[in-house]
């Protein structure tokens, strides 16, 4: 409800400092709240106090009045009426208490009353008849009935100070609160001063604010973060900047949470290097800067707080990582995936991805590859099969295991420098291990081992075969399937080679059966079928060879 301001005179020598209404002695906001007036007590509250000295002892009176329908002033029920005297010197302001008003009332007041009529409760002052303030200048406590029963419906208005200033003032209030809309105390920035939550500030006309909220309070024994103002997520960062005035709104409702500890991880390379989009993020100048920033700036020991379910939107803030390539002893690390628990990944594969962490606890992992760096004792182990081999145009094509994948990289200079490593086999199911190469005419093709393991220990394994044409990609043609293995030891180190019949090429696979390790199988790769070549023999650790024109294969392996 708007009234006409016109109705009310001001006076020039009394300052409202505060006007609300208390329900069961609680003062009534944020939010409407609704009570029945039934076994419930209310109370009236005007605080005043003067701009100038007063000659001397001024009557004030004070009335809960309800505002009729018709928007006539005459036509208003007077509740309730009390009266004061006020003296008081605005010098001796900061140690003279403000004088106090209250009115208490209760549905009992109003039984002659047909609520219906009326649109809301107010408090009105007067001064020798005359009104000079009422809180229904700009909003007002509405009256409804619900369900039969009369109701009281107090809206934000009684968390802003009203005001009656000669000068052109308003009255803003900016509360810290958390989701259920408590206010979580602290103190918000205001020009350069810090004032206490839900505390009313005046400003002038067009007077430039400049408001910054605290980063952390500390309410109910929980740490919450600033996290918007006014439910507006896009609305994130911790200063606001605005022109007092009446098309402003007045009340600011600064929303904090609580985040949920993250932990952040590097899998093969240095997780300071890593970095995280926090557009949260304060930094140690109380700058709030909405960047990418360095793990070892945000987070050092990789423990992180984060705001769970922050989905992804554009117009909203939400979450980034971003992972470069790294110098890590020496050697280059260069970004392989994301992985993680708790979390949803924009997209895994990219170095900068959006992230959404949907649990606490939840762990972010950049996984690294270091170049030309293995974590296995055996990565190029057993020399039954090659790992490195020359095509005709004198470049080197080498493979090895690490962290149970194979990779695959090449040199053009004789071995000076190698290329970034490309993973062309991941475990199917545990770890792939002892791959093999071979190369002719352009086309590379490699074996290895995919083994199952159970409590650490290998339990059957699978034989993989890859091939790629020259400029072509890596292709798995074929996996031959195993058995038991009786014992770590006898985990299968495939061989291959390539046989040239007439105008056809075959891949020749041998390897130790996993069933019965002492046996040698050996097949050859046909378009569409697999074949096996020459029988099997008695033994272990085979290896394959073929002549320069790659007619004759030649096999060995350990006789037993």
């Amino acid at each position: 409800m708007n009234k006409e301001a016109t109705f009310y005179e001001q006076r020039s020598d009394i300052g409202v400092f505060d006007a609300y209404f208390t329900v069961n002695g609680e003062r009534y906001g944020p939010g409407v709240q609704v009570v029945s007036f039934q076994g419930n007590s209310f109370t009236a509250v005007a605080e005043l106090y003067a701009f100038e000295n007063m000659p001397g002892p001024i009557q004030i009176t004070a009335k809960v009045k309800l505002d009729h329908n018709s928007g006539i002033p005459a036509n208003d029920y007077t509740v309730k009426t009390t009266s004061v005297q006020m003296q008081q010197d605005p010098q001796d302001y900061n140690t003279t208490p403000r004088t106090r008003i209250e009115i208490s009332f209760s549905g009992d007041d109003m039984q002659s009353v047909n609520l219906q009529d009326y649109r809301g409760a107010y408090i009105e002052l007067l001064e020798g008849g005359n009104a000079f303030y009422s809180t229904d200048w700009k909003q007002y406590a509405g009256l409804s009935q619900v369900q039969g029963n009369r109701r009281y419906e107090e809206y934000d208005t009684y968390r802003r100070s009203p005001y009656s200033y000669p000068q052109n003032y308003l009255y803003f209030t900016f509360t810290n609160m958390n989701d259920d809309y408590q206010n979580i105390g602290g103190t918000v920035n205001i020009n350069g001063q810090d004032i206490d939550s839900g505390e009313p500030v005046p400003f002038f006309f067009d007077e430039n604010v400049t408001a910054i909220a605290e980063e952390i309070i500390n309410y109910s024994s929980a740490d919450y973060k600033h996290h918007n103002w006014q439910k507006n997520y896009a609305d994130f960062f911790r200063t606001k900047s605005f022109v007092a005035n009446s098309s402003q709104v007045w009340d600011y409702d600064i929303h904090f949470k609580v985040p949920d500890n993250v932990n952040i991880t590097c899998q093969g390379g240095d997780v300071l290097q890593l970095e995280i989009h926090d557009p949260w993020y304060v930094d140690a100048n109380g700058n709030q800067p909405n960047d990418f920033r360095l793990i070892s700036e945000v987070a050092p020991a990789g423990i992180h707080r984060v705001f769970r379910d922050q989905l992804i939107n554009p117009n909203n803030p939400y979450y980034s990582v971003r992972a470069e390539d790294q110098t890590i002893g020496g050697r280059e690390a260069y970004f392989l995936k994301w992985s993680g628990s708790g979390v949803t990944f924009q997209n895994s594969s990219a170095r900068q991805t959006a992230v959404v962490f949907n649990s606490p606890n939840a762990t972010v992992t950049a996984n690294m590859k270091g170049h030309l760096v293995s974590n296995s004792a055996t990565a190029t182990a057993h020399n039954n099969g090659r790992r490195i081999v020359r095509d005709a145009a004198n470049t080197l094509h080498a493979v090895y295991e690490d962290g149970g994948s194979i990779w695959y990289t090449h040199s053009t200079d004789n071995g000076e420098h190698w290329a970034g490593e490309t993973r062309i086999a991941a475990p199917e199911h545990h770890r792939c291990l002892y791959p093999a190469i071979a190369e002719y005419e352009g086309a590379l093709h490699v074996v290895y081992s995919d083994v199952f393991y159970e409590d650490e220990n290998p339990t059957a394994a699978e034989i993989y075969y890859l091939s790629k044409s020259a400029g072509g990609a890596w292709q798995v043609v074929d996996g031959f399937p195993g058995s038991g293995i009786p014992h770590p030891s006898q985990i299968p180190k495939p061989a291959v080679a390539v046989w040239r019949s007439g105008s056809e090429r075959y891949a020749v696979i041998s390897y130790n059966r996993f069933n019965v390790y002492s046996r040698v199988t050996t097949y050859y790769k046909r378009p569409g079928q697999i074949s096996q070549f020459a029988g099997e023999f008695a033994g272990t650790n085979p290896s394959l060879g073929a002549d320069e024109l790659h007619i004759d294969i030649r096999l060995s392996y350990e006789h037993e």
